[in-house]
């Protein structure tokens, strides 16, 4: 399984202004900084949740197709929309799936890509002989879950105040823990719930 990203979204976890005002930071020379650990912050929430922030296009390349009409996990969310599906038949040749074919995803949750009821998947040719591209991450910042905007703040209110590699007594491992906690809480199941567009 491979799965990389196609193309950038349009926006950090957070803002320069927002990291500012919380982390009480009066001067604007470390506005660089700022920028630089809203980047880590971002890739950080990302890893941690498997997810997404801002939209971007994603390409999933497996060996085949499961079984008959077995689900296919896509490992990231939120999902928007699977925008095509090109798979090497049995004879070498590539071939695009009918899109109407599939389940889109519903709301902004995990999911699985199915087939419609009544449809089973063709046979692909291994290795590499499956690609899904699709959209995954919210459309704008003030859709990303609160939650996951404090998080990544508390983040890096922590990085500003601590910025050698070391543990500073309780207080660090209280913020990983709180971080942790914090992204738990939205961390979704498959088809389980729906964020918003």
């Amino acid at each position: 399984m491979l799965i990389e990203k196609l193309s950038e979204g349009a926006f950090s976890i957070s803002t320069v202004d927002r990291v500012r005002h919380n982390s009480r930071i009066s001067d604007k020379y470390d506005d660089q900084w700022i920028v630089d650990a809203l980047a880590s912050a971002t890739d950080y929430c990302e890893r941690s949740l498997e997810c997404c922030i801002a939209r971007s296009n994603w390409r999933l390349t497996l060996d085949s197709f499961p079984a008959r009409d077995e689900p296919i996990h896509i490992p990231l969310w939120p999902i928007h929309q699977v925008t095509a599906i090109s798979y090497t038949n049995t004879a070498g040749t590539t071939t695009t799936l009918d899109l109407a074919n599939i389940v889109q995803p519903v709301g902004m949750s995990r999911y699985d890509l199915r087939p419609r009821f009544g449809i089973n998947w063709p046979e692909a040719q291994p290795p590499n002989g499956l690609r899904i591209e699709f959209s995954a991450g919210w459309a704008e910042l003030a859709a990303v879950p609160a939650t996951i905007q404090r998080a990544a703040l508390m983040l890096i209110s922590h990085w500003y105040e601590n910025r050698e590699a070391t543990l500073i007594g309780v207080n660090s491992k209280e913020i990983e823990l709180g971080f942790e906690s914090m992204v738990e809480m939205v961390r979704p199941g498959v088809d389980s719930f729906a964020w918003g567009s």
